[in-house]
């Protein structure tokens, strides 16, 4: 299965689309995200993609994910400009939209496709709405199982959207060559039917090569001007003479089995890893404290009826949950059983007359 991602095409037999993650590593400076996309082109990435994402609707406030992305935020109008500029340098340019209110302004700019990343995935709200864009869509497996995949394809295959490609990925900053199972991509591409590329968090560029020998049709690897700045994610990036490499090593593996590579790379057989999807404890742990589930967008009285307008997805802290995303649209028109203070979890005992399980 092909299918195209703006002027590129995505699946096998195709160039290996390279996608240079500048995420947030801008910090939210406008002038050094307009160089990290110069910089990008020169070093042949096929798109840049960013992270944008409003903290207010997306983690509770005080949680330390809400404090980081409130001070690398660009508006509208900055991120307008960036994918402009990509798409005159012969780049794609796309970013990841965590709720719908970002995702429809997002879309309104004419971005070729959309990503959502594997904290999401578990968000059917956000799913069946970015699927409903039909446009592309590229889902990263970094923190789901296996039933979280098979739901979150089921949801996207019901949709009239069958432009969907899957990422290889191991949650981890960075990930540990041992753990990066790339022998994975081959087990989903083969489970669901659809097209898988390796979003690698290692660092260096072997892994990136590796997986291209082994059929990986995408590569996300994150990019930044300074490896040596903390926090973000600069320790795991590559700058840009070494995102250079990549491109070309990639290119050159295009050509090349996985036999041929791994004489090449000697420690491309522990990057192989184990075929079937798993999630280590470690994983599993960063999983519960990263998934959205149902919060308050504002104070809600006793007797209000649930709307869109009040009830959020959020991260919340991690002794503060409430329902999963899966009853977002089975709580929509209820009454509330009990004032909610912004922020605070919606729970079933909440819901007048209770949940369907």
């Amino acid at each position: 299965m092909t299918f195209k991602f703006g002027t590129r095409e995505i699946g096998a037999g195709k160039p290996v689309f390279i996608i240079s993650e500048i995420g947030v590593n801008h910090e939210g400076d406008f002038d050094i995200c307009r160089r990290m996309v110069d910089e990008s082109a020169k070093a042949g990435a096929d798109a840049i993609k960013l992270q944008t994402v409003d903290p207010d609707e997306n983690y509770v406030k005080g949680h330390p994910s809400w404090e980081l992305f409130r001070t690398c935020t660009l508006t509208k109008e900055q991120t307008a400009e960036i994918f402009k500029q990509a798409e005159s340098l012969g780049m794609e340019a796309f970013t990841t939209s965590p709720d719908t209110y970002t995702l429809d302004w997002v879309d309104a700019l004419g971005v070729p496709g959309h990503k959502i990343s594997s904290g999401m995935m578990t968000n059917d709200v956000i799913l069946k709405r970015t699927c409903a864009k039909n446009k592309p869509v590229l889902i990263s497996t970094g923190l789901a199982n296996i039933e979280q995949i098979d739901h979150a394809v089921q949801i996207a295959k019901e949709t009239s959207n069958r432009e969907i490609a899957l990422f290889q990925c191991t949650s981890e900053y960075p990930a540990a060559p041992e753990l990066l199972n790339l022998s994975t991509m081959e087990w989903m591409s083969k489970r669901y039917d659809l097209p898988v590329g390796f979003s690698d968090h290692s660092k260096g560029i072997e892994a990136s090569i590796v997986a291209t020998s082994l059929g990986a049709v995408m590569i996300e690897k994150h990019f930044t001007l300074d490896v040596t700045r903390a926090s973000f994610d600069h320790r795991l990036s590559l700058e840009p003479d070494d995102f250079k490499k990549m491109v070309d090593g990639i290119r050159a593996a295009e050509g090349k089995s996985y036999d041929d590579i791994s004489k090449e790379i000697p420690s491309a057989s522990v990057m192989i890893g184990q075929p079937e999807r798993h999630l280590s404890e470690t994983l599993q742990q960063r999983a519960a404290g990263n998934l959205r589930c149902l919060v308050a967008r504002r104070p809600i009285k006793r007797g209000e009826i649930l709307t869109i307008e009040n009830v959020g997805l959020k991260r919340p802290f991690s002794d503060k949950r409430g329902l999963e995303p899966v009853y977002y649209e089975q709580v929509m028109g209820q009454e509330a059983t009990a004032d909610i203070e912004i922020d605070d979890p919606i729970k079933s005992e909440f819901i007048k007359g209770g949940l369907r399980a």
